[in-house]
């Protein structure tokens, strides 16, 4: 019975491909002008902004929890030319106020594709703005969302280590899940056929 030859040079080869599929899943890289986690966060805290009337100085008791949420804040008021004042509880009269308080803010990834996730920010402020005579002009649970996607790679990018709230957990990809231990199985019965090919052909030989 003729013994199947499977070559000295078939087997590397497959090897070598295997490999490289391998290498082309892993690597992975940021895409340019995507906004970080906390940019999210800031834009949609911004957007929870009051119609401030005809207010053109006020108070601001902002979030300590996310203190990135201020300093957009801050700046989003301050580009519509109200000027933002130390709170003074003994001011008298008292300045409008805008009290900003965090409920929940955090971040969510679902698989979308081949090396890209869908990425979900939400937020959930509530607002209360009184006038200079203590009257409430604005209360309310503000809750905007932002849904786009992102690649897979750039999630470490995207987060920061110092807030959780800008973290989560990434799901397995089709390729982690299943054809990267496939791969991995195929290439480990490659080269032990390969070692018992050469091994047998020594012994042939000899």
């Amino acid at each position: 019975m003729a013994r199947r030859d499977f070559g000295s040079s078939g087997m590397p080869r497959l090897c070598v491909i295997v490999v490289l599929l391998c290498l082309q899943h892993t690597a992975s890289g940021q895409t340019p002008g995507v906004e970080t986690n906390m940019d999210v966060l800031s834009r949609l805290a911004t957007s929870c902004l009051p119609d401030t009337g005809s207010l053109t100085a006020m108070t601001l008791q902002a979030p300590s929890r996310l203190p990135f949420l201020g300093s957009a804040l801050v700046s989003a008021l301050t580009a519509e030319g109200i000027t933002v004042l130390a709170v003074d509880e003994a001011q008298e009269p008292p300045a409008a106020r805008l009290n900003v308080d965090l409920e929940r803010a955090g971040v969510t990834y679902a698989r979308d594709g081949s090396g890209w996730l869908t990425r979900t920010v939400s937020l959930a402020l509530a607002v209360r703005l009184t006038g200079d005579g203590r009257e409430i002009l604005h209360d309310d649970l503000c809750t905007p969302a932002a849904t786009d996607r992102v690649r897979r790679g750039a999630i470490p990018q995207l987060e920061e280590s110092a807030y959780p709230e800008t973290r989560a957990t990434v799901p397995l990809s089709l390729w982690r899940r299943a054809v990267q231990p496939a791969m991995i199985t195929l290439a480990t019965a490659a080269g032990t056929v390969l070692f018992f090919s050469l091994r047998s052909r020594r012994s042939d030989g000899s």
